[in-house]
């Protein structure tokens, strides 16, 4: 499954909700966020908690102590968000143990599926609901 990039709309408001300055908005900002700054609303949901150590994570490769983009920092928060929806909505359709989560990277995520329906049921009902899963 591959799901949209946010939109610029969704980005700002996201980062102003966090209260991110505007300046540090803009594309090629040298302000950064750090984990800690996200840690506490992670914490409120497990998902988002698991994430922020996970392998999808924007400290991932770097580090909790080092400081990221607020836009990507955004980014990567919706499109979690949007695979958080995701996840249940494959799990749901297919009934439980019944859909593995193999791989997830930025937009995109693959699973194995067990269902006795086809492949052909199975993106028509997806993509009967893509609005409200993005």
């Amino acid at each position: 499954a591959k799901v949209a990039r946010p939109s610029e709309e969704r980005l700002l408001k996201l980062m102003k909700d966090w209260q991110i300055p505007g300046e540090s908005m803009q594309t090629n900002t040298t302000a950064v966020m750090v984990y800690s700054q996200l840690a506490a609303a992670g914490q409120r949901c497990a998902y988002m908690a698991a994430a922020l150590d996970g392998p999808t994570s924007p400290w991932k490769d770097t580090g909790k102590h080092v400081g990221v983009s607020p836009r990507v920092v955004a980014e990567w928060w919706l499109l979690t968000e949007t695979f958080k929806k995701l996840h249940a909505f494959v799990r749901e359709l297919c009934g439980p143990g019944k859909a593995e989560l193999t791989s997830w990277h930025g937009q995109m995520a693959r699973y194995t599926l067990e269902s006795s329906k086809t492949l052909g049921e199975l993106f028509a009902v997806l993509e009967g609901q893509k609005e409200e899963l993005c």
